[in-house]
């Protein structure tokens, strides 16, 4: 369902790497030709950068989520005590990813490259999230859109903005089946 509303007809011809950070685990889908071909996932998640700043600020899980919605994950070129409570779980998110591409790449052999790496999911928003994850992982991360898997006639009557829209990703891929 990912694939069918991520993905769109610029990535076929392509290997697309999409990454779902949920609420309660990260997962891997690698589609060549927009077809699914490798899935995985961690139990690295939303609830783990949460529980760290609540942890870290000695607060409520609610409070530290306000916090996340608000300041994202922090500043990693300064000195940020927000960024320095969830890094060990931003450093256990990147290790995953080249762990996860790597074992694509070079243990199942079904592309030479990964060409695009695109990121969803309700931690995907926070701020610094994206340039964060494109900077460690040396390739950049592009913000999941899901007008991308729709026709030219749906895309344009989308009632929803394009950040809310991310939250429907599944939904809306099950209602393209067709395509």
């Amino acid at each position: 369902a990912l694939t069918r509303s991520l993905l769109s007809e610029k990535n076929v011809g392509k290997t697309s790497l999409i990454i779902n950070i949920d609420k309660n685990k990260t997962s891997f889908i690698f589609a060549v030709d927009n077809i699914p071909c490798f899935t995985s996932s961690i139990p690295v998640s939303e609830k783990n950068v949460i529980g760290a700043i609540a942890k870290k600020f000695n607060i409520s899980n609610q409070k530290a989520e306000e916090i996340e919605r608000k300041d994202g994950i922090g500043s990693f070129f300064e000195d940020d005590a927000l960024f320095e409570a969830i890094r060990p779980v931003l450093d256990g998110l990147i290790l995953e990813i080249q762990k996860t591409i790597d074992f694509y790449l070079e243990g199942l052999n079904y592309s030479d490259a990964v060409d695009d790496i695109i990121i969803c999911g309700k931690l995907a928003k926070a701020k610094g999230m994206i340039p964060y994850l494109s900077r460690n992982i040396g390739k950049e991360v592009i913000d999941g859109d899901v007008r991308n898997g729709m026709s030219h006639s749906v895309k344009d009557i989308l009632i929803i903005n394009k950040d809310e829209s991310i939250k429907y990703a599944a939904a809306i891929g099950l209602s393209l089946w067709d395509k």
